[in-house]
């Protein structure tokens, strides 16, 4: 398939998930992103981003991970129709939120992204997808300090080792494990597609919006076990 023609479908799978996953929350993106599948002839020029992307769009050319660019260039490495869902899951959350993933304290703009990654996965998975959360075999992070951090960041199997930004890792390893834990019960009809509605609307504006949601979404969804409460 050449280029053109690749590019031309995956862009029609991205919208196309976007509407979708707009129907099955109730929300409205207010424009469609630029779809640009990353093949071996774009540079990041082609991309129309601005200069100071440019250090994470090799990152991710080098790692070769889809990802959204915000706030209007989605990227995707792969045909993959997991990322699609994901990378739509993202674009329909900011987009419709409003929420910002920087200007704030490096704990807030954790939970900011740990809040981003949750949604992304829990769209991906109302859209159908089967991606594997492979942040699983780690001990939950949000109970462990920074020593023990580093034990397991030395200790993380290959398929990790491009995530050179350990609260990135982080980021991801909660926000997966809340999404996953939020869509379960969301399948087994114990929360509300209002609720799920009102998580994808939170700007989270406030100086500890974002930390005191996660922390709330924490406590119910993904408790601290009693293994973990004896230590």
């Amino acid at each position: 398939m050449r280029w053109q023609e690749k590019q031309a479908k995956i862009e029609a799978d991205v919208y196309e998930a976007i509407n979708e996953l707009e129907d099955e929350i109730g929300v409205v993106a207010p424009y469609y992103p630029t779809v640009f599948w990353v093949g071996k002839t774009i540079e990041f020029e082609d991309t129309g981003l601005a200069e100071r992307k440019q250090a994470r769009f090799f990152k991710k050319v080098l790692a070769r991970e889809s990802c959204l660019m915000w706030p209007r260039t989605i990227l995707i490495f792969k045909n993959d129709p997991e990322a699609i869902k994901e990378e739509a899951a993202h674009f329909i959350h900011l987009s419709v939120s409003g929420l910002k993933l920087s200007g704030h304290s490096i704990q807030e703009t954790i939970c900011a992204r740990a809040i981003a990654e949750m949604l992304g996965i829990f769209g991906a998975k109302m859209l159908g997808s089967h991606r594997k959360n492979n942040f699983e075999i780690v001990p939950d992070l949000s109970r462990l300090n920074a020593d023990d951090w580093q034990v397991i960041c030395d200790a993380l199997p290959d398929y990790f080792q491009t995530n050179s930004d350990f609260y990135e890792f982080y980021a991801c390893q909660q926000g997966y494990g809340l999404g996953e834990r939020i869509f379960y019960q969301y399948v087994l009809g114990n929360i509300s597609q209002k609720f799920i509605k009102g998580l994808f609307l939170d700007p989270l504006i406030g100086p500890k919006a974002a930390s005191q949601k996660f922390i709330r979404l924490k406590k119910r969804f993904w408790p601290e076990s009693k293994s973990q409460a004896t230590k």
